[in-house]
């Protein structure tokens, strides 16, 4: 792609800790006996308050250690029939754990097992483990992996902020051939009360702050929500949320005090902060970043719910208050699971510079953080890498080297290798040799990572260094091996093709088909007058093209996505300014009129406009062209109140709120939530987009390529081992 893409405090606790749905020792089971099984284990009562936060819980027995020595073997003439377990479960089921910021809260469990030929259920709570195998931040058991779960506080200032959010509690019991016997539910862990908070930039505390906000209400000191858009929807696990406001008020008396507030129907947090703003933001507009512990407790309580956010501004005075302005309402949405994986994305520093980085994001690490995973010239690789696709489990990524159109071909295998292992890079990207007899410009994996597929073909007028390509090469495309990178067969097509995307369930290829009409020394890389077309897995072989989306006069239709389930192909769609059908504004390189549509893979299907990923920021700009262009859905599915949610994530030209690129027309990467069901159907099935917090604002970032997994670097920290469970009781002798 073109390199400049066009280019582009105090703190006021309330609230009980207690538990939802959670059921008394009394009515463990309905119609069934339940028969000790040494000790009873503790009750399933309502979550304990432990305001101390010594992690005890009142009145709570102190807990064996299972599992702490070497456990006795198993008598031989135990009765081994009655120890082996046939089902398990563990009480309360699904519970939700109410907790106050700054505080804890614990839930005890315990299951309940049938055994081989015994009627009834027996409580075995004395004899399993408990552990919490995911999302461990926000609480967990001891680690002798005793019955009462609880909260997780942090242990300084540059611990992980307290979080709150859905766990997994898993407990595991031992039969008396020492095989393991598991059951697992859910507990939400979510915010109760009502929580006052101060930027600590603030002269004030939260109390006095609330103060300023007695006086009448009036109009002309509103302040109007800019960022996020009202509707987004978001993963939990969204790190860092940003919020931009215009400030409001009359002219020399502007509003300085700000009273955010994020209200659910368990939980309302309100902050208090300055304009701040300044560098980075547009002149005289607010803004800023969230601390972690706020982003952490809105989006995590509230997930596979909805937030409502208002904003109020005043004049700081004393000791009078004066008349304070009130925003509109927005709601934020948050789905239910969080989403894992790696992001693999494109940086580049400068218009026209040409030199980009790989950045690499693990989302699901508790702090993520973009690293420079492959920087142009060093470990081998040449001086520009760029337009990089990976295998979906994260293990191997290819990439075009020396410039976008000469596509010396950049391979590695096994990205669980050091960059220093002389057998990192399989091909380096140089300009002699396997790389330029493998050039690509695009390619994308099949769904095990066992071939690529790819296209190269360039206009000599691009670059002096790669030869002019000959017609039959810009109509084919190429198959490489994944294991050493090469080219292994070809599927000629009637006419020219670019950016392949193989679906996730390996039956498909789908490309951009670049018009006949074109002009014929239309490079690869810059399709003009496209159209979408797909190919289908055959018994010998690939079908012949199917036309999804034909080219037509005054679009540019370009960049095929599947979906994480192959059932919808995202597109991009530009239209060109009246007798430039091959010029720059219409080429698929970050085009200003650029929007992402939707689509069935299927012959002569209709599209469908998301139009509500179009919809930009509450901004001021007279006129708005998002340049969105090259999504990408990440491998990933969560819920919203019942209804499936995918992701994907696009680079985009538009304005991120209040906030500015380092450079005019830089790109960022957004990421938006879509509901495939009513995409199906033919319905607008998306939601706003929202800009990803953590990528910097001094480079141009584009191509964002997701994984299942980060293969190598340093993996997210996981939660501890669970201990062995102890052995079932002796039998009779």
């Amino acid at each position: 792609m073109r390199s400049t893409l066009a280019l582009f405090g105090a703190l006021c606790i309330s609230g009980i800790i207690a538990a939802w749905g959670c059921s008394d020792g009394s009515s463990a089971t309905t119609g069934a006996s339940i028969i000790a099984d040494g000790s009873a284990g503790p009750s399933a009562d309502a979550g304990t308050i432990d305001p101390a936060g010594s992690g005890g819980g009142a009145g709570l027995e102190p807990a064996p250690c299972f599992g702490c020595g070497a456990p006795p073997p198993p008598d031989a003439s135990a009765d081994t029939a009655a120890q082996v377990i046939e089902s398990m479960r563990i009480e309360p089921a699904d519970a939700t754990l109410l907790v106050t910021p700054g505080g804890t809260a614990v839930q005890p469990f315990r299951v309940l097992a049938t055994f081989r030929g015994t009627p009834g259920e027996r409580d075995i709570t004395s004899r399993s483990v408990f552990y919490v195998p995911d999302n461990f931040l926000v609480g967990t058991f001891p680690l002798d992996g005793s019955p009462t779960f609880q909260t997780r506080l942090p242990n300084g200032p540059n611990d992980e902020p307290q979080r709150t959010g859905t766990v997994t509690i898993e407990a595991q019991a031992t039969n008396a051939d020492d095989s393991p016997a598991t059951a697992s539910t859910t507990l939400r862990v979510v915010l109760n009360g009502e929580t006052r908070l101060s930027d600590s930039a603030l002269t004030t505390d939260a109390a006095t702050a609330a103060a300023a906000f007695t006086g009448e209400k009036s109009s002309t000191r509103a302040p109007r929500l800019v960022y996020p858009t009202d509707g987004v929807m978001f993963p939990p696990n969204i790190r860092n949320l940003d919020v931009h406001w215009t400030r409001g008020g009359p002219v020399g008396t502007e509003n300085d005090l700000f009273e955010l507030t994020f209200e659910s129907p368990t939980s309302k947090i309100v902050y208090y902060t300055g304009c701040n703003g300044g560098s980075g933001y547009v002149a005289n507009t607010c803004g800023l970043t969230l601390p972690a512990t706020i982003s952490s407790l809105v989006a995590t309580s509230n997930s596979d719910s909805s937030v409502s956010l208002t904003i109020r501004g005043t004049k700081l005075t004393s000791p009078t208050p004066i008349a304070f302005g009130e925003s509109t309402a927005i709601t934020l949405n948050f789905a239910s699971s969080p989403i894992e994986g790696g992001l693999y994305y494109w940086a580049i520093s400068a218009p026209k510079a040409g030199f980009g980085a790989i950045m690499r994001v693990d989302f699901g690490a508790p702090n993520a953080q973009p690293e420079t995973f492959l920087p142009p010239g060093e470990n081998g690789l040449p001086a520009c890498i760029g337009c990089h696709a990976l295998s979906r489990d994260g293990s191997k990524l290819v990439a075009s080297g020396g410039s976008p159109s000469r596509g010396n071909l950049v391979f590695l295998n096994d990205l669980s290798k050091d960059k220093v292992s002389p057998d990192w890079l399989i091909l380096n990207g140089a300009d002699a040799g396997a790389p330029v007899a493998n050039r690509v410009n695009y390619a994308s994996f099949n769904p095990d990572g066992s071939q690529f597929a790819a296209v190269y073909s360039v206009d000599d007028r691009h670059d002096a260094g790669a030869p002019e390509t000959a017609e039959q090469d810009r109509r084919t495309l190429h198959f490489h091996d994944g294991t050493t990178g090469e080219r292994v067969s070809e599927k000629v097509f009637p006419g020219r093709i670019t950016l392949p995307d193989w679906s996730p369930d390996g039956t498909m290829i789908a490309v951009t088909r670049i018009a006949d009409a074109a002009k014929a020394d239309n490079p690869t890389v810059e399709p003009m007058q496209g159209g979408i077309e797909i190919i289908k897995k055959t018994a010998d072989g690939w079908s012949d093209p199917e036309t999804v989306v034909p080219s037509a006069s005054g679009k540019n239709r370009f960049n095929p996505a599947f979906t994480p389930d192959s059932s919808i192909v995202l597109y991009t769609e530009s239209t060109c300014p009246t007798g430039g059908l091959n010029g720059w504004l219409c080429d698929s390189n970050a085009d200003p009129s650029s929007r992402i549509w939707a689509v069935k893979p299927e012959a002569n299907a209709t599209p469908v406009a998301l139009t509500r990923t179009w919809r930009p920021a509450q901004s001021t700009d007279i006129k708005y062209e998002p340049g969105d262009t090259f999504a990408r859905s990440a491998p990933f599915a969560s819920t919203h109140r019942g209804r499936k949610i995918t992701w994907a994530t696009f680079a985009s030209g538009r304005r991120p709120g209040n906030r500015m690129g380092a450079y005019t027309n830089a790109l960022l990467v957004w990421m938006v939530a879509l509901d495939p069901a009513k995409i199906l159907e033919g319905q607008d099935g998306s939601y706003p987009a929202f800009f990803l917090p953590f990528q910097s604002f001094a480079t141009s970032n584009q191509i964002a390529q997701w994984t299942q997994k980060v293969v190598g670097g340093n993996p997210a920290p996981r939660p501890p081992a669970p201990p062995r469970p102890a052995p079932p009781p002796r039998g009779p002798r």
